[in-house]
């Protein structure tokens, strides 16, 4: 029998994912902060991650009224604690602004490239690439996931051209790509770009109507628009949380580590593959472990534990954080660890080991959609 099974389509309601595109001058935290009191109402509230220097409260009382939180650090794992903060807090909209330093800005994910491939003997940045990106595809993932609206600005590439205005030529200032990854814009339901003139060219829409719309000064009408439009169609299904995610880790480890040690006969453990080794996680590890809040944080120690030299301990940390990592993560957090833990190269000397935990999320994963019911099969 089929492990995947097809149903009749239908619309769902939904949270709006919306991208505005400009050269500075643009209005694009004017028009975000506008657009997202049409989407959260008279009465919803606001919340603002401003990675612009205070930018976004200088129209704070005058717009309208919204929380803020201000990012003086741009990694893309900063932007997921700020944007599940967010979520948790139960806000009706989030406005990023902007999603640009998450790549370029101070400790984005184009500095942290650079001072891997420091740090590294080779030099080599290609090789960096595989800490960083899985980070950038948890900023995604966390952006699609939210339970808020979310609205993105990004500052857009700029270059100058020759008009001829009156018989004179002017110089006139005009964005072109987005400061972010290639790709960025397909993440989003709507994706516009903004010009000095302050209309908003909808370049990207899911929404039927508004595909090549031209609206100037974009406000609360066009976010009550969307929304009304979003509002359409049955409650969307909710995902089950994580109950038995760290039984279902200790029961998938203690079985890995049993296979290793029975195929591998008496030796002694310190002979045994890495994975067959069972001691407790280093001094060291432990604090970071214990002191972590939240999935976000757990993930980032898992991804420095896996970054470490090898040890006879190296393991045992893994095992550690991993089992609290998935006691606390969303099904939806896992298939998305699982998806990256798949692009890692298992015979690089940080993805030793990695196999073993790659293989435990999806066994707890498996155990989570039986108890649901679903009939779907986990990604690798």
């Amino acid at each position: 029998m089929s492990k995947f099974s097809f149903t009749q389509a239908s619309r769902t309601k939904a949270r709006s994912r919306i991208a505005l595109i400009g050269p500075s001058g643009s209005g694009k935290t004017y028009s975000a902060l506008r657009i997202a009191r049409g989407l959260a109402g008279p009465d919803g509230r606001i919340a603002v991650i401003d990675t612009e220097h205070g930018s976004a409260s200088k129209y704070a009382g005058t717009v309208t009224d919204f929380d803020v939180l201000e990012l003086d650090h741009h990694g893309p794992e900063t932007y997921v604690q700020a944007i599940q903060a967010a979520d948790a807090a139960g806000y009706d909209v989030l406005v990023i602004d902007s999603l640009s330093h998450a790549w370029s800005g101070r400790d984005g994910a184009l500095e942290q490239v650079d001072n891997a491939a420091k740090r590294s003997r080779s030099g080599n940045s290609y090789a960096a690439w595989r800490d960083v990106t899985p980070k950038h595809n948890a900023l995604i993932d966390a952006i699609v996931g939210c339970k808020c609206h979310v609205i993105a600005t990004m500052r857009a590439k700029t270059e100058y051209v020759i008009e001829q205005v009156k018989g004179k030529s002017v110089p006139k200032k005009i964005g072109l790509a987005a400061v972010q990854r290639d790709g960025m814009e397909y993440e989003f339901d709507i994706v516009a770009d903004m010009d000095l003139e302050h209309n908003m060219l909808v370049s990207k829409t899911r929404m039927p109507g508004i595909d090549g719309a031209v609206i100037a000064l974009p406000g609360e009408n066009f976010g009550a628009t969307v929304g009304a439009w979003l509002n359409e169609g049955v409650d969307a299904p909710v995902n089950a949380p994580v109950r038995d995610g760290r039984a279902a880790l200790e029961k998938s480890l203690d079985a890995i580590e049993h296979k290793h040690i029975e195929g591998n006969g008496n030796r002694d453990e310190d002979e045994l593959p890495e994975p067959a080794r069972t001691e407790r996680a280093p001094e060291h590890w432990t604090p970071l472990i214990e002191g972590a809040t939240d999935y976000a944080d757990l993930r980032s120690v898992l991804g420095r534990i896996m970054r470490s030299p090898d040890s006879p301990r190296r393991f045992g940390a893994l095992k550690a954080c991993a089992s609290a990592l998935v006691g606390c993560a969303s099904v939806d957090d896992l298939e998305a660890l699982a998806r990256d833990l798949a692009y890692i190269d298992k015979s690089a000397p940080h993805g030793k080991g990695v196999g073993a935990i790659e293989t435990i999320v999806t066994d707890a994963l498996a155990v989570l959609y039986e108890q649901a019911g679903e009939p779907v099969a986990v990604a690798s």
